[in-house]
Protein backbone atom coordinates (compact mmCIF):
# COMPACT_ATOMS: atom_id res chain seq x y z
CA UNK A 1 0.00 0.00 0.00
CA UNK A 2 1.55 3.55 -1.16
CA UNK A 3 1.37 5.74 2.06
CA UNK A 4 2.08 8.96 0.07
CA UNK A 5 -1.46 8.30 -1.28
CA UNK A 6 -3.46 8.76 2.60
CA UNK A 7 -3.50 11.82 4.52
CA UNK A 8 -5.08 11.99 8.17
CA UNK A 9 -8.18 10.24 8.73
CA UNK A 10 -8.34 8.24 5.45
CA UNK A 11 -4.54 7.39 6.15
CA UNK A 12 -5.32 6.00 9.94
CA UNK A 13 -8.42 3.79 8.39
CA UNK A 14 -6.35 2.36 5.53
CA UNK A 15 -3.55 1.52 7.76
CA UNK A 16 -5.75 -0.53 10.53
CA UNK A 17 -7.70 -2.86 7.39
CA UNK A 18 -5.39 -5.59 5.99
CA UNK A 19 -5.20 -6.96 2.37
CA UNK A 20 -8.41 -8.29 2.40
CA UNK A 21 -10.32 -5.90 3.82
CA UNK A 22 -10.79 -7.17 7.59
CA UNK A 23 -9.52 -4.61 10.34
CA UNK A 24 -9.87 -4.66 14.19
CA UNK A 25 -12.72 -4.26 16.37
CA UNK A 26 -12.24 -1.67 18.81
CA UNK A 27 -14.45 -1.86 22.09
CA UNK A 28 -15.07 1.56 22.70
CA UNK A 29 -16.80 2.17 18.94
CA UNK A 30 -20.21 1.40 17.74
CA UNK A 31 -20.16 -0.32 14.26
CA UNK A 32 -23.08 0.14 11.53
CA UNK A 33 -24.01 -3.60 10.80
CA UNK A 34 -22.57 -3.22 7.63
CA UNK A 35 -19.19 -2.18 8.44
CA UNK A 36 -19.26 -4.27 11.27
CA UNK A 37 -19.51 -7.47 8.57
CA UNK A 38 -17.23 -6.13 6.23
CA UNK A 39 -14.61 -5.60 9.13
CA UNK A 40 -15.07 -8.86 10.44
CA UNK A 41 -15.65 -10.78 7.16
CA UNK A 42 -19.10 -12.28 8.63
CA UNK A 43 -21.69 -13.03 6.49
CA UNK A 44 -25.54 -12.37 7.34
CA UNK A 45 -25.75 -16.22 7.85
CA UNK A 46 -23.01 -16.31 10.37
CA UNK A 47 -24.32 -12.85 12.75
CA UNK A 48 -27.72 -14.84 12.30
CA UNK A 49 -26.11 -17.97 14.11
CA UNK A 50 -24.77 -15.42 16.99
CA UNK A 51 -27.48 -14.07 17.49
CA UNK A 52 -29.25 -17.28 18.25
CA UNK A 53 -26.33 -17.79 20.61
CA UNK A 54 -26.82 -14.33 22.41
CA UNK A 55 -24.99 -11.56 20.48
CA UNK A 56 -26.34 -8.58 20.74
CA UNK A 57 -27.53 -6.14 17.61
CA UNK A 58 -28.98 -2.65 18.23
CA UNK A 59 -31.53 -1.38 16.76
CA UNK A 60 -32.10 2.44 15.98
CA UNK A 61 -34.63 3.38 13.76
CA UNK A 62 -34.27 1.02 10.48
CA UNK A 63 -30.30 0.66 11.07
CA UNK A 64 -28.40 -1.76 12.78
CA UNK A 65 -25.46 -1.40 14.87
CA UNK A 66 -23.49 -3.48 16.65
CA UNK A 67 -20.73 -2.20 19.68
CA UNK A 68 -17.15 -3.33 19.68
CA UNK A 69 -17.11 -4.09 23.58
CA UNK A 70 -20.31 -6.46 22.65
CA UNK A 71 -18.98 -8.41 20.14
CA UNK A 72 -15.48 -8.83 22.09
CA UNK A 73 -17.31 -9.96 25.25
CA UNK A 74 -19.20 -12.94 22.55
CA UNK A 75 -15.89 -13.83 21.75
CA UNK A 76 -14.88 -14.51 25.15
CA UNK A 77 -17.64 -16.40 26.13
CA UNK A 78 -18.71 -17.68 22.35
CA UNK A 79 -18.77 -21.46 21.90
CA UNK A 80 -15.47 -23.51 21.40
CA UNK A 81 -15.05 -25.79 18.56
CA UNK A 82 -13.34 -28.69 19.09
CA UNK A 83 -10.45 -30.05 17.06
Amino acid sequence: MNRELFRGKAMAEALNQSEDGLAPIVAEAVYPLDDFKRRTGLESASIRKMRQQGFVVRRIGRRSFVRGMDFLAWCENAPQVGA
